[in-house]
């Protein structure tokens, strides 16, 4: 049974396209424009500059695919490039702090844990406690969980993608667990099993 192209290794795929592959780049294109959409809709509500920057952004790979690195995960390495031209198109905008390097920025995701985990009303009122908590989170925080839980990025791979250090990464999950154990109390260690379920 000969090999198919969906079968190929992110290594593979990008070696492909690279060589000038028109299977391979169309592939690039199927398999990740829709998630691409999804993320930069979470950094502002201008749908047509999302779609521009993802187009431009596919664009511009094929233009320059001889000069691109090798990559080992191309999930992670669209999403910084994606994030990195949205913020830079946020710098043409007078009178904003988008884009800039301080944590202002907005990032739009409403987390919601699904309601048939849980089976009694006190298990719902803690669970609705949750999904409260967590959106109220500062947008770094909850753009970390995000990319942990829902693009199940490595810490490593987030850390290259918000361009700080691995640490940081590390503090800042921290930091937002610490803040929902504080709100929660005695009611944390069960919330958070419902959390873990969810996420994983």
């Amino acid at each position: 049974m000969p090999v198919q192209m969906t079968d190929f290794t992110d290594e593979q795929i990008w070696e492909s396209f690279q060589e000038d592959d028109s299977e391979a780049f169309t592939l690039l294109i199927k398999r990740y424009s829709r998630f691409l959409l999804s993320y930069g809709r979470k950094f502002t509500l201008d749908q047509e500059l999302v779609k521009d920057c993802v187009q431009d952004l596919f664009t511009e790979l094929w233009i320059y695919r001889k000069r691109l690195s090798k990559v080992t995960s191309i999930h992670s390495y669209l999403l910084v490039s994606l994030r990195r031209k949205i913020f830079n198109s946020f710098k043409s905008f007078p009178h904003t702090t988008l884009g800039r390097d301080d944590a202002d920025y907005p990032f739009m995701i409403t987390f919601s844990i699904q309601e048939q985990l849980v089976e009694s009303e006190t298990e719902q009122h803690r669970l609705d406690q949750l999904n409260y908590m967590m959106n109220i989170l500062p947008a770094r925080q909850k753009e970390v969980l995000y990319l942990k839980f829902y693009q199940n990025l490595s810490n490593q791979e987030i850390a290259e993608l918000l361009n700080v250090q691995y640490q940081s990464v590390s503090n800042l999950l921290q930091r937002a667990l610490a803040y929902l154990r504080s709100h929660w109390k005695e009611e944390f260690t069960l919330s958070l099993l419902i959390l873990s379920t969810f996420l994983n």
